[in-house]
């Protein structure tokens, strides 16, 4: 009997095996939603809820992705679209557009929704990472395909470039919203 099936009899894996195996295994849950009909989605452990859309103060100096601010529980936090990222199509906030608040490492985000979806659960081994699709999509973590059709997983934690996140600090700072 070859080494590798007598091992794998044994329950020895190869390095690679058990990282195949554990991404198999591993759960992601996703809060999908949708801008113009594209599909995105955050993973559900950084959502902390979703509101109803509400006026959103404007930031001066803000990087173009952020559209102002709002107070939530008495917290003001930035509202980024996403649309500005992805070239979609801009629009005017509607009453029923959603905001999804998001936590990263850095702070606590808005993220605006056109339309909200239930969460979907997958495996780590559905995740396509962007890494291997197209080099340089930075803020997108990978892609997942459904039965409905794709949906883009976004990476909060780089949703600004550095030099985005100091422009923010910036403006911020100097409105005293901070």
């Amino acid at each position: 009997m070859p080494l590798k099936r007598t091992l794998r009899a044994l329950g020895v894996f190869t390095r690679q095996q058990a990282l195949r195996k554990t991404r198999m295994e591993n759960p992601v849950k996703l809060v999908p939603f949708s801008l113009e009909g594209f599909r995105l989605a955050l993973r559900l452990e950084c959502v902390t809820s979703v509101i109803q859309a509400v006026e959103i103060t404007p930031l001066p100096n803000a990087p173009d992705i952020i559209l102002g601010v709002i107070s939530v529980h008495g917290d003001i936090m930035p509202v980024a679209d996403l649309r500005k990222r992805f070239g979609i199509r801009t629009k005017p906030l509607a009453l029923y557009d959603h905001i999804i608040v998001v936590k990263t490492k850095k702070r606590t985000v808005g993220i605006i929704a056109d339309r909200t979806e239930a969460v979907v659960e997958c495996t780590e081994a559905d995740v396509t990472p962007a890494t291997e699709l197209t080099p340089g999509l930075n803020q997108v973590e990978g892609i997942v395909r459904r039965k409905d059709g794709l949906i883009i997983i976004q990476d909060m934690d780089k949703l600004l470039s550095l030099e985005e996140e100091a422009s923010l600090e910036a403006a911020i700072e100097k409105s005293g919203k901070g």
